[in-house]
């Protein structure tokens, strides 16, 4: 209530439910500040409200034994949150996606992540997301695309406004390293695609 960011120090500390940041920050000291699933069935960070962080961190945990679906199986779930930050997280595998924006997300970053080894997107922009600035991370072994922006019909609009630039994507297992199906004002700057081992392409447009 105080807006005092939420300390994870050094070590592994297990957690075996829905993490809910309500424009919360969690913050840790880097890749020496684990959280780890113990239930892959509800392994999920929850991010809403306004300015929401989750910074310098690393999320690992139990691994499913398939692709999954679920918002309580994605790692990072943002729901119509504002001015968020996710940065400097390494995400070390995902039952579903790595990152995914649901209920019009906006005003956001997503910078200096390293994302591996998810069964689904690595990072999924949708539903109406808009203003989201993606920079400077690293996705390997992707279980389906590298990086999406993917606006649905049943959404009602397009994902909008959204920049990518300076990230490596490489070693899609499946999908392909950057898509956009469906949205506007999408600019895609400088990034490395590369090694798709399911011979998909790098980098797919379509509307």
């Amino acid at each position: 209530s105080q807006g005092v960011p939420v300390w994870v120090p050094a070590g592994v500390c297990a957690y075996g439910d829905v993490i809910r940041l309500d424009g919360v920050k969690l913050v840790g000291t880097g890749d020496s500040s684990v959280l780890h699933a113990l239930d892959w069935n509800r392994e999920a960070i929850f991010m809403s409200g306004d300015g929401a962080e989750v910074r310098h961190l690393k999320l690992s945990g139990v691994r499913a034994p398939a692709r999954q679906a679920e918002w309580e199986k994605t790692r990072i779930t943002l729901f119509g949150a504002r001015n968020f930050v996710i940065d400097n997280v390494t995400i070390d595998g995902s039952a579903a996606a790595g990152i995914q924006t649901a209920q019009s997300v906006s005003q956001g970053r997503i910078t200096n992540n390293r994302i591996k080894d998810t069964l689904a997107d690595s990072i999924h922009i949708t539903d109406k997301a808009s203003y989201i600035t993606l920079e400077n991370n690293r996705i390997e072994n992707a279980g389906d695309d590298g990086i999406a922006v993917v606006s649905y019909t049943k959404d009602g609009g397009l994902v909008h406004h959204i920049t990518a630039r300076n990230n490596v994507i490489v070693n899609n297992r499946w999908g392909r390293q950057m898509s956009v199906v469906g949205g506007s004002d999408v600019l895609y700057e400088n990034n490395l695609l590369q090694s798709n081992l399911a011979s998909y392409a790098c980098l797919y447009i379509a509307q």
